[in-house]
């Protein structure tokens, strides 16, 4: 469930309920699913057989130049970032060459620079559990800022720089080097 918003409501918001929107892009076996899980409608997003993934975007919304991107997620399976085993979301704005690349690994979450992927806090994904992330993003400053279940856990990581970017939001789930890493989003909200 989608918690109530103050300022009139979210630009964006999908409760995870149908999956239909969402453009497919797994490749190999990778899998991504709508189900019922632990109670609640979710995106399954399994990476199937090494080295697949699962993978879900939509680019039918703007994203505005700033905003706060909040998602209920649940990482079942994931590895290390370095062995590019994470769950990813990725949010892009067409008028800018800036994207926010959040990386959830078993040793933390990172947010990607374009060079280096820089951890937030220390080990703050916790396996097997619900958690609600919120990235503060300013294109204008090139920067997040990131919270866990409400709580600051760091300001200013730098965001990735590309050559072109469109308005999109990616939901990934990579297994290069372990089968089988799994993911839930239960919803995500862009005020």
């Amino acid at each position: 469930m989608i918690p109530g918003l103050a300022g009139g409501g979210p630009l964006f918001s999908d409760d995870c309920s149908n999956i239909t929107p969402w453009t497919d892009g797994d490749t190999g076996d990778g899998a991504s699913t709508q189900v019922t899980f632990d109670g609640e409608s979710t995106f399954k997003l399994d990476s199937g057989t090494t080295p697949n993934d699962a993978r879900r975007s939509r680019t039918d919304i703007v994203i505005p130049q700033q905003y706060t991107a909040t998602i209920r997620v649940y990482n079942d399976l994931v590895g290390a970032v370095a062995a590019f085993d994470n769950f990813g979301l990725q949010i892009s704005n067409a008028a800018n060459t800036i994207i926010l690349d959040a990386r959830f690994a078993s040793d933390g979450l990172f947010i990607n620079d374009g060079t280096s992927n820089n951890e937030v806090g220390t080990n703050i994904v916790v396996l097997d559990e619900w958690a609600i992330f919120s990235f503060v993003v300013n294109f204008d400053a090139a920067t997040v800022d990131v919270y866990k279940n409400g709580v600051l856990q760091g300001t200013g990581f730098a965001l990735r720089t590309v050559g072109t970017a469109a308005n999109r939001i990616i939901f990934l789930q990579f297994g290069s080097a372990t089968s089988n890493q799994i993911s839930y989003v239960d919803w995500i909200t862009i005020e």
